[in-house]
């Protein structure tokens, strides 16, 4: 019985992770402008330091 459980669980736990979710609408020009977005705000707010030790 615990085998059975553990097995279904760790089924469960995986399976999570086998998909990928896509927007229905998208296309190159919508990831484009996305990503350009996403990268300027992570950009203001974790600025690269480009620092010689």
């Amino acid at each position: 019985m615990n085998i059975k459980f553990t097995l279904l669980f760790a089924t469960l736990l995986l399976s999570g992770c086998t998909t990928q979710w896509v927007k229905n609408s998208a296309n190159a020009e919508d990831f484009t402008i996305l990503k350009d977005a996403c990268e300027t705000l992570s950009e203001e707010k974790f600025p690269v330091k480009n620092e010689v030790a």
